[in-house]
């Protein structure tokens, strides 16, 4: 393993356990829980972080196959893109759960979502499964996508 892949990957995993600590501090805090009104067919946060666990493993697995075929341009490249992706899901927490501006998440959202439609398609590029790997993660997307109107409806 090279020093940049390492670096990559201390990037993402300070990202991730920022936004972690950002969802778990609010999301099991009394003023959050007395303050927001959340839509009846929401599933349980559990459910939703497991299941965007496995959502990410097959987005990063997609991405390790693309490290062990695509020249350093262009995994620069992607990795830079999967970066910004990374950013946005910790800015996209910090809104959604700490200023519970729920308009401007579902924006981020959207932004990640297209930003991730075309990441998977230069991993597609490079290897057909890597950006297969991705359409868990859109469809994922969309449906936080889909949480967060639910959430700005009822929470007028």
């Amino acid at each position: 393993m090279n020093g940049e892949l390492i670096t990559w990957y201390v990037l993402f995993i300070s990202f991730a356990l920022i936004t972690a600590f950002i969802i778990l501090r609010n999301v099991f805090s009394t003023k959050y829980q007395d303050s927001v009104v959340r839509p009846g067919w929401v599933p349980s946060i559990y459910l939703i972080g497991f299941s965007g666990l496995l959502v990410y493993l097959a987005s990063y697995a997609g991405l390790y196959i693309t490290y062990k075929k695509a020249d350093n341009k262009k995994l620069s490249f992607i990795f830079s893109i999967s970066l910004l992706i990374t950013i946005l899901s910790t800015l996209w927490a910090v809104i959604f759960y700490y200023f519970q501006n729920y308009i401007w998440a579902d924006v981020i959202i959207l932004l990640i979502t297209l930003a991730t439609i075309y990441y998977a398609y230069l991993l597609y590029k490079i290897d057909n499964v890597a950006g297969i790997l991705q359409i868990p993660l859109i469809l994922w997307l969309v449906w936080f996508l889909v949480i967060g109107i639910g959430y700005i409806q009822v929470n007028k």
